[in-house]
């Protein structure tokens, strides 16, 4: 089995958030839906003392606002985080900060468990 090369990654994420797009649009009522020109000024920081190669970004999500740095992906919309707990086996793919605890937060919600297989 040979390593997808780039085009086949690009190809893959973008079906993954054109299906996201799709699954959110449907379950999100107009009042619930983010107005698409709201913008914020991140300050994006090398990412090697996290282990990564990519751009960090910290970012404030739940409701108490908890700091948490994530992956800037310019060739996306959205943005990950893992939240405890991680699936229904309970496992968390290692990271050296914390977790978000989604059940400390009263603003959270799941909308849906998308695992993609490649």
């Amino acid at each position: 089995m040979t390593s997808p090369d780039h085009d086949d990654i690009l190809r893959l994420d973008q079906a993954r958030v054109k299906y996201i797009h799709s699954k959110l649009s449907k379950k999100l009522t107009a009042g619930d839906r983010v107005r698409q020109s709201q913008s914020a000024d991140l300050e994006a920081r090398d990412g090697r003392t996290l282990g990564s190669g990519d751009y960090i970004v910290t970012v404030g999500i739940g409701t108490p606002k908890h700091d948490l740095s994530l992956i800037f992906d310019t060739g996306s919309d959205l943005t990950w985080t893992q939240c405890e707990p991680c699936g229904r086996n309970k496992t968390c793919y290692p990271q050296k900060e914390p977790i978000f605890n989604s059940s400390l937060s009263s603003s959270y919600f799941q909308c849906f468990v998308l695992i993609a297989v490649v």
